[in-house]
């Protein structure tokens, strides 16, 4: 998910100049200039003031006076050295910023996997500075997530660091900062397309061996859909990362955390349920060729393998 500043449409919209409204019987009818021209209600008048963009609206919670800051000197001590979970959301298009695409993949929301503390808060910096700090939501029992809308003018051309990390009240400590794992890597094919190898140079020899399929594929309005499901057949283990390379290009990666019980069934073991994933990526059109789309899967213990396409 992303901000879309590119719209299509299959044709123009209808020109009004009256509304109609029926109640109770009578018909009513409005002028359309009238009734745009009417204030907000006044809670929406309070919260989206005239002419204010969405990223500069104050969102108030206990923390949020952290938001601008660097993240090294909000005076809340580190509770651990070691990530105590992780974001199942990847953040690779969203640390490689480009303003000039026509989709910004600014939006986190995504399980947070490993031990999260009740009532605790995800802190979200970028490139050092405090970019948002939001309430960690119980969903499913016993997956916690969060929604975060991080601000463009944050960011930098290229390359970002994303850290992340939970703000937890800790028995005779206070508050502490949990740090959280971020998947924000981007790749590349090697060796005649059979190793993948990452920015930080982990290298993954890609097998024959099938890792699921993708299943959907739409390109809109510099838009990606991907729709698919990744688990290694033969081992039948759920994949942490499905990378997505066009024309030789990093397009993006996904994280597959949706629910395919159908994927159960077909290869006889519930450890591939969270196996699913739907992913938005954002893409220059002239980079993107579905016959030289390529989709590769890679499990926790660093096996990789080819995702077929569905016909």
């Amino acid at each position: 998910m992303g901000i879309c500043r590119n719209f299509s449409f299959a044709a123009e919209p209808p020109l009004r100049d009256q509304v109609a409204l029926h109640w109770r019987g009578q018909d009513y009818q409005f002028d359309w200039e009238d009734i745009v021209a009417l204030p907000l209600l006044a809670w929406q008048s309070d919260t989206f003031r005239s002419g204010e963009r969405l990223a500069h609206l104050s969102i108030q919670n206990r923390y949020a006076d952290l938001v601008g800051r660097a993240s090294d000197a909000i005076g809340i001590p580190l509770g651990a050295e070691a990530p105590v979970a992780r974001l199942s959301q990847n953040l690779s298009t969203t640390a490689a910023f480009d303003s000039d695409s026509s989709l910004l993949s600014l939006f986190i929301d995504s399980q947070i996997v490993g031990e999260v503390p009740e009532d605790s808060f995800l802190l979200v910096s970028v490139n050092g500075s405090v970019a948002a700090v939001s309430p960690v939501y119980q969903g499913q029992p016993g997956s916690p997530y969060v929604s975060v809308l991080l601000p463009p003018e944050i960011f930098e051309e290229g390359g970002n660091k994303i850290e992340a990390y939970l703000l937890a009240d800790e028995a005779g400590q206070g508050v502490v900062m949990l740090p959280v794992e971020v998947e924000a890597e981007s790749f590349r094919l090697e060796d005649d397309g059979k190793m993948l190898v990452s920015t930080s140079g982990v290298a993954h020899r890609v097998a024959n061996a099938a890792f699921g399929y993708v299943e959907h594929i739409a390109l809109d309005a510099g838009a990606l859909r991907l729709i698919g499901w990744s688990a290694a057949t033969d081992t039948k283990q759920a994949v942490r990362l499905v990378v997505f390379i066009s024309n030789g290009r990093f397009v993006c990666a996904a994280s597959p955390s949706l629910e395919r019980k159908d994927v159960v069934d077909y290869l006889g073991t519930a450890d591939v349920l969270l196996s699913g994933f739907s992913t938005v990526c954002p893409i220059n059109g002239d980079d993107f060729s579905e016959d030289r789309l390529t989709a590769i899967g890679i499990s926790e213990d660093g096996a990789a393998g080819f995702l077929k396409r569905r016909k």
